[in-house]
């Protein structure tokens, strides 16, 4: 199942490898950025009697690659692929003048994760804008299981249906269909399968992330004039008009925004919508922090009482491995005096003060190491203070570490 690209999490995250080459500052190395978005590409159909052909073109499509680390949203590592279609022109329900325009700001999506069992790269969910932002949106995320893939495969790239003219986006001809007689939000969509065009991936249209704009405003290749422009994340600001600039239009045509900016910092690339209302950004423009360790447990046992420390760690290079060890240490103000107790102990009253000591001799050894059987976790007892020393490593092979003193008594 899925594709095999001959790299893992550890070669392309950069929160594993800090040397990826990165140039739009999103965590994902930018040579596979290109490849698992080109095994990926989806298949689109269109219907054989779409019309909205513009200089024997539908458009000129751009794409966009970025990386969601794991998280409370998410447990696994994800990869999201945009598709942004660009066609020129919406040209309605029947033709230009039935509701269409120029531009159309279509897209459709991929999330992908790594299998790490076969080692393959595979497909989890596709998304696809249809109608997004208008009353009779369809817009969706839809799962893996519910999506037409190519033949005698699993989870490789999916095949979408673009209604006719007006180029909403679907899973299947059926989900099409179904559309126009929503009980609450129909549509006029037809879709067919008259010809399939697999979405094309070239280099040079990647047009970045929220951090870098990597084409600006785009130029047409194909328009027979050749004076129309798309934008992407970035603005064109001109004197004319306070609209927003929707695509494919001449310079002076529209300013503002890119329709395809709210496409790309939406729900289907840039923010990751979870429980309803809260939302995640990808990673970036900074690079991962510096490898930091800490402990977290109790810094105070009774005498024989069994403890749980946990080594965490953060910033580096994934994935980490961990080292625990132990010492005695000697004398320290911090070793003696007088505490406080809230519950009663054999000799004490509750509330009473307690007077611990000192430990006695032999004291101040080295650290001894400790092999604990969650590499991460450490269980432990004593009757003296004692001090817990853990070492983290990242697959860099930085370190990082930190003490904690346990007192005893």
């Amino acid at each position: 199942a899925g594709y095999w690209l001959g790299k893992t999490p550890s070669q392309v995250f950069a929160d594993y490898n800090p040397h990826i080459k990165d140039v739009d500052r999103d965590w994902l190395d930018d040579d596979f950025e290109l490849a698992v978005a080109t095994v990926f590409a989806p298949r689109m159909h269109f219907s054989g009697d779409e019309q909205c052909i513009v200089g024997g073109h539908l458009g000129e499509p751009s794409w966009a690659a970025m990386y969601f680390p794991s998280s409370d949203a998410h447990t696994e590592n994800i990869v999201r692929i945009i598709y942004l279609l660009s066609y020129y022109a919406d040209c309605g329900v029947a033709n230009y003048l039935d509701g269409g325009h120029w531009g159309d700001s279509e897209a459709v999506g991929v999330e992908v994760v790594f299998d790490s069992q076969i080692g393959h790269w595979k497909l989890k969910r596709a998304y696809m804008t249809a109608h997004r932002g208008e009353r009779n949106s369809h817009t969706k995320w839809v799962e893996s299981s519910a999506l037409t893939v190519d033949v005698n495969s699993q989870l490789k790239a999916p095949h979408f249906f673009a209604s006719r003219n007006k180029h909403a986006n679907y899973q299947s001809i059926q989900a099409c269909t179904d559309s126009r007689s929503d009980p609450n939000f129909p549509t006029a969509d037809v879709c067919g399968d008259g010809f399939t065009i697999t979405v094309p991936v070239v280099s040079n249209r990647n047009v970045g992330s929220r951090h870098d704009d990597l084409v600006g405003a785009v130029r047409s290749t194909n328009f027979p004039d050749l004076t129309r422009y798309e934008t992407y994340y970035t603005k064109i600001v001109t004197p004319y008009f306070s609209t927003q600039f929707q695509g494919w239009h001449e310079a002076n045509q529209g300013d503002g925004s890119s329709a395809y900016r709210d496409v790309l910092m939406g729900e289907g690339f840039e923010s990751f919508l979870y429980d309803f209302i809260r939302i995640e950004l990808g990673p970036g423009p900074n690079p991962p922090a510096s490898l930091t360790a800490y402990i977290s447990g109790p810094s105070h046992l009774d005498p024989n009482q069994n403890g749980a420390w946990y080594a965490k760690a953060s910033g580096g290079a994934k994935i980490y491995s961990y080292e625990w060890y132990y010492r005695y240490p000697c004398g320290g103000s911090a070793l003696s005096g007088v505490a406080d107790t809230d519950s009663a102990t054999p000799d004490k009253a509750a509330g009473e003060d307690v007077i611990y000591t000192p430990n006695i001799a032999p004291c101040g050894s080295g650290w001894m190491q400790l092999w604990p059987t969650q590499p991460d976790r450490l269980f432990r007892s004593d009757t003296r203070d004692f001090e817990i020393l853990s070492i983290v490593r990242d697959s860099q092979g930085i370190v990082a570490s930190n003490t904690m003193l346990v007192s005893v008594y």
